[in-house]
């Protein structure tokens, strides 16, 4: 049945107030759990939901309690960290680049090159070196030169081991030897256990361009027995028992001792690391150190030269030997000057006229009336001037020959030692490092024998976490000592030769030896001869040659070192010859000398006699039977000479083995050389060219008058 004048909207309105509702209803038990609405204030802060409305009223009553008590507050603020940035830095210098040293690997180990992967992970193992290598070839030279005063001035050290007057001679004895550093530093990288071991090698980055030789280290033994009996034995039959205790050492005085201040002053990686770059500025003065200066004796030169001169020169430098050379081409060329003038080739005649003069021109008209008889010259003289010319042309090119072959060698050993400067800089890669270093302190007389060892930084000094071995703590590393070198006489002070003896004789009645005493003086050996009867003790007096001169120090102090010339000298004597620079013996060259007010006051004259005294005492001399004292199955038929040593030891000398000793040869040889030391080199006069000569008619008489006139 159709409901009339009732709409829609009115027929529906109940269901839609009651669907209103139901919605109201529903949002509000909603809201109840997804939202808060009812938020509260406390004081003037922000609206809080009820849950937290106590927390601003807490936070009050803190600060008003922080107001009452300090303390309190003190409490509740916490305290700031504590930041040590040194501990972190050393931290990090010591653990590296990297979290760990080795790479862990699972499975065998893999070779790559020559780089190896240890198998499993042993970063927390232990690191150990290896024994470092020995140096090999270990040569020794002895040595005697008289020191230069500046060095004295300079090296403050150096006075103690000195004379206590000019000349400040000095025996010494340098030892050379060669390092491996590719040796070295497969040593440096070798696992000293290997990988079974528990230890594992040194990390790669800790070695490369990271390590330099500090110190090159000497230990020498001392001869128990008599060193000259020794001597003219044989050094090289000398019992391997009659060595006396090793001892190291003590460093050249003003050497830089690095190995000493690095175990002194060394505290971490960083003070080593300071030194090493010093040392790379200039790494010879610590592993090839230059002696100091001389001013008269054989020049030093290192060990290897000095034998190698030794064994083809006789001892002498070759550059002496070819400066000798010199010398005496030019005084051969002086004595060609000296015929060329006596023959009338235009040279200065020793009266001070010239050759061709004569006293007047030679006539070449075939007549003068009675006038003065004829001076020209014989054929014969002719030839010979113009052999004399050839000669002196030919000895001016051995003079100049031989001055090329000096600079050649010098030039020849600027080159070697520039090389060797470069080479230095990689130490690890060079196969063949020369060192050396000088024993100062060695007593002359005596027979000793050297070993050498090198030391380096120590890479593992100042890292944390590889142990706790003692050596880690060290700053250096010791190389193995090298095997002992030959033995080596240092050069005595003084020393005799007994050249002859004869026992007595039914005609004679007396015993009699002849001796040559040598005593080091200004850098040479001088010469005296005595004559021994039984009860004489070895004394004499040897003379040095006229002029020499030593230099005042006080006045040397002001100047400076540039003070003591290379030229010749003013003369401090009346005999017209002038004092020679006594640091160039024999010179080969002559300058002007300077005025005598740049010198005055610098030289003072040296002595002239020196005494000789060695105080054994000469008891006999006998032939040598079959049996006898010392070497007599040696000897036989050789007369012998008897004598006792100033320390009691009684000795027998034999004539002809001291004469045929190579340390008698050696010291004859100093001995001639200084002869000529400090003397001026003869004026050298210049060549004039000879004078055009008439030619002579091949017939007359030399003293004719000239045929008469007409």
């Amino acid at each position: 049945m159709k409901l009339k004048g009732i709409g829609v909207v009115e027929q529906n309105f109940e269901k839609a107030i009651v669907g209103v509702v139901g919605l109201l209803l529903i949002g509000t038990l909603a809201a109840q759990f997804l939202f808060e609405p009812n938020m509260v204030t406390v004081g003037k802060g922000q609206p809080v939901p009820p849950g937290q409305a106590y927390r601003p009223v807490e936070e009050a009553a803190h600060s008003l309690l922080g107001k009452l008590d300090p303390r309190a507050a003190d409490s509740l603020v916490p305290e700031p960290p504590r930041v040590d940035l040194l501990a972190q830095y050393q931290a990090k210098v010591r653990a590296g680049v990297a979290p760990r040293p080795r790479i862990a690997m699972l499975g065998p180990s893999v070779n790559l090159g020559d780089t190896v992967i240890a198998a499993g992970d042993r970063a927390g193992a232990p690191i150990r070196m290896a024994s470092l290598p020995a140096p090999r070839s270990a040569t020794v030279q002895g040595y005697a030169a008289t020191i230069d005063p500046v060095e004295k001035m300079r090296v403050k050290e150096l006075a103690a081991l000195l004379p206590a007057a000019q000349p400040y001679d000095k025996q010494w004895v340098s030892v050379e030897a060669v390092l491996d550093g590719t040796a070295l530093k497969a040593a440096l990288e070798a696992d000293p256990d290997g990988e079974a071991g528990p230890a594992r090698a040194v990390p790669r980055g800790w070695i490369d361009n990271s390590i330099e030789i500090i110190g090159v280290q000497l230990e020498r033994q001392k001869l128990s027995t008599d060193s000259m009996s020794a001597v003219f034995g044989g050094l090289s039959e000398i019992d391997p028992e009659a060595w006396g205790p090793a001892a190291l050492v003590p460093a050249p005085p003003g050497a830089a001792d690095l190995v000493g201040e690095l175990i002194a002053n060394a505290k971490s990686m960083s003070d080593i690391a300071n030194t090493l770059s010093v040392l790379r500025s200039d790494p010879e003065r610590i592993i090839r150190p230059e002696f100091f200066s001389t001013i008269a004796g054989t020049r030093w030169t290192p060990p290897t030269e000095a034998r190698q001169a030794e064994a083809l020169l006789g001892g002498k430098n070759p550059v002496d030997v070819l400066r000798d050379r010199i010398t005496e081409q030019e005084r051969a060329l002086r004595a060609v000057d000296r015929r060329l003038a006596e023959a009338g080739g235009g040279g200065r005649r020793p009266d001070g006229g010239h050759g061709g003069d004569g006293g007047g021109r030679p006539s070449s008209s075939g007549g003068g009336g009675g006038g003065p008889a004829s001076t020209g010259r014989p054929r014969t003289n002719e030839r010979q001037i113009r052999q004399l010319e050839t000669q002196r042309e030919t000895i001016t090119l051995r003079i100049a020959d031989l001055q090329r072959q000096i600079d050649t060698i010098e030039s020849g050993l600027d080159r070697t030692r520039r090389d060797e400067r470069m080479e230095e800089r990689f130490v690890l890669s060079n196969p063949a490092i020369r060192v050396w270093t000088h024993d100062l302190t060695a007593e002359p007389g005596e027979v000793y024998r050297y070993r050498v060892r090198v030391v380096i930084n120590n890479p593992l000094f100042g890292r944390s976490g590889i142990g706790d071995d003692a050596a880690l703590k060290i700053p250096v590393v010791y190389g193995e000592w090298s095997d002992w070198t030959d033995a080596v006489l240092v050069m005595p002070t003084d020393v005799f030769f007994v050249t002859g003896a004869s026992p007595r004789s039914p005609a004679s009645g007396t015993v009699t030896a002849a001796a040559e005493c040598f005593v080091f003086y200004y850098g040479y050996y001088r010469r005296a001869t005595t004559s021994l009867e039984p009860g004489d003790r070895v004394r004499t007096v040897a003379r040095t040659p006229p002029n020499l001169a030593t230099f005042n120090e006080q006045v040397l102090a002001q100047r400076g070192p540039g003070a003591i010339p290379l030229q010749p000298s003013p003369r401090i004597e009346s005999d017209d010859r002038e004092l020679m620079d006594p640091r160039r013996p024999a010179q080969t060259t002559t300058r002007e000398p300077q005025p005598f007010d740049d010198m005055n006051g610098l030289l003072i004259p040296a002595a002239k006699e020196i005494p000789v005294v060695i105080n054994d005492i000469f008891l006999d001399a006998n032939e040598q039977p079959e049996i006898g004292i010392g070497r007599a199955t040696g000897n036989r038929g050789e007369v012998a000479a008897y004598f006792r040593t100033a320390e009691g030891r009684l000795t027998t000398r034999f004539p002809a083995t001291e004469r045929a000793s190579s340390l008698y040869r050696l010291v004859v040889a100093s001995d001639l050389q200084g002869q000529t030391q400090g003397q001026p080199k003869p004026e050298q006069t210049k060549q004039e060219n000879p004078r055009e000569m008439p030619r002579r008619e091949s017939h007359g008489h030399s003293d004719g008058g000239g045929g008469g006139g007409g």
